[in-house]
Order: C-alpha cells, then structure tokens, then sequence
C-alpha cells in the first residue's frame, strides 16, 4: 500500500525519535502501556516540529525562486 510521503516523512521522524532514545518499536512492547503512551506522545510532537520545519523551508525555497503556492 502506497502512503502520502507526508505520511512516511512523519513516521520516519518518528523512528528516529525513538533510536536516539534508543528505543525501537519492539522494545516499547517491554514498556508500560502509559510509558508508551508517554513516548508517543513526545514522538508524535517531534515529528509534528520537524514536518513544520520541513514545510517552512519549502515554503522559505519556493518564495526565493518566485514560485507561488497557487501554481
């Protein structure tokens, strides 16, 4: 199944949360449900930073080159 590469952007955010705190999706299963909770959550708002980040240089890019959002 193809997914939005917004979509594989995020989640490989999120992966690299998780290694440099060096965590891996199957060792959050030895943790608490809450604990995982918890880490998601930081997880979730890192990748959510970084995709802004990532937007803002686009956008930063694209108004340098004359290019407008509505082409």
């Amino acid at each position: 199944m193809l997914q939005d590469p917004q979509a594989r952007l995020a989640e490989s955010y999120v992966t690299e949360f998780l290694r440099e705190k060096g965590l891996t999706a199957e060792s959050l299963r030895e943790l608490s449900a809450e604990r995982v909770r918890q880490i998601m959550v930081e997880a979730s708002t890192y990748a959510a930073l970084k995709l802004a980040e990532v937007e803002t240089k686009s956008r930063m890019a694209q108004d340098l080159h004359g290019v407008s959002q509505a082409e």
